[in-house]
């Protein structure tokens, strides 16, 4: 039953036009930050901003690669792919998950639908979990056209060689010990699958969170933004973690939610990304817990 739900809810996103502004979204962003990756020199941006790094570069080629350092040969397609990566998708894929999960119960009671599609023998639970079934997909294939589009991009246009990984955030330059190391192109892309599929599951937090607003509400705009708002709130207490709010930091669950930028680290330390997604799935598991709930009692009259 459920699955039969499941592809008749399919059939209803796909006629939502309201859901493609995120693929607007995404195409605007990765053109952007492609016309600013092209004409950006690298060369001197690293020079001048961080010259200890290329200065350790260049020993590191002269030494251990036995080759004159040539940065252009390690910014290409992937490493443009890996920064678009880096920079925006713990901004912009939540945004996404906050679109699908806010529209998919809210979005049929503005419409008028909800109610029509209750009065059929199904059940309210099985029908919940249908739709969330329906935000997972979406977001995979967002997620799927993110990353595809850039790589469709970057390799024909900068080519398809190994990069400079780094051990903080990835493709951030870093100081210190082990700030970096070459990852070959197959380590890159294997690495790049690992970052949709964990930091993908990470953003169902975000999905379950909006899902669950989503049944309090009859207008889709409530939980889009209450949710995008709560997932701000918790980021920016997150970074101001160091002084006032430590002792509540490890309860926000964006405190979670970024380990996807350890898997680009030299050595993956699994065990931090194990605590972050047993973290990330008690979130999901609660709001949905919650949203199933606030479903089965609501007195829908839309």
């Amino acid at each position: 039953m459920v699955f039969r739900l499941f592809r008749i809810e399919v059939r209803k996103i796909v006629r939502r036009r309201d859901l493609y502004v995120s693929v607007a979204l995404v195409a605007i962003f990765v053109a952007a930050f492609f016309y600013g990756f092209a004409r950006q020199n690298w060369d001197a941006w690293f020079r001048g901003h961080k010259g200890a790094v290329y200065r350790a570069l260049e020993q590191y080629s002269r030494i251990v690669l036995h080759r004159p350092f040539n940065l252009s040969e390690y910014t290409n397609g992937i490493y443009f792919t890996g920064m678009a990566v880096g920079f925006s998708f713990h901004l912009l894929i939540p945004i996404v998950a906050s679109l699908i999960g806010g529209i998919l119960v809210a979005g049929e009671a503005k419409d008028g639908t909800l109610r029509a599609v209750l009065i059929r023998p199904v059940s309210r639970s099985q029908l919940l979990l249908a739709k969330f079934g329906v935000a997972i997909v979406y977001l995979v294939l967002v997620m799927a056209f993110y990353v595809g589009s850039c790589l469709a991009l970057g390799v024909p246009t900068f080519g398809w060689n190994h990069i400079l990984a780094f051990n903080n955030a990835f493709m951030q330059v870093g100081e210190g010990r082990g700030a970096f190391f070459v990852m070959e192109p197959s380590e890159a892309i294997r690495r790049l699958g690992l970052v949709c599929a964990l930091g993908g599951y990470a953003m169902l937090v975000v999905a379950s969170l909006a899902l669950f607003l989503s049944t309090l509400f009859d207008s889709p705009i409530v939980p889009i933004v209450g949710a995008v708002g709560l997932y701000f709130i918790s980021l920016i207490l997150g970074t101001e973690a160091e002084g006032f709010f430590e002792e509540i930091r490890k309860y926000l669950f964006t405190s979670h939610m970024f380990f996807w930028r350890n898997l680009f680290a030299k050595e993956i330390p699994w065990g931090d990304v194990g605590r972050d997604l047993l973290w990330c799935t008690g979130y999901t598991a609660g709001f949905l817990l919650l949203a199933l709930v606030a479903f089965r009692v609501r007195d829908v009259k839309s």
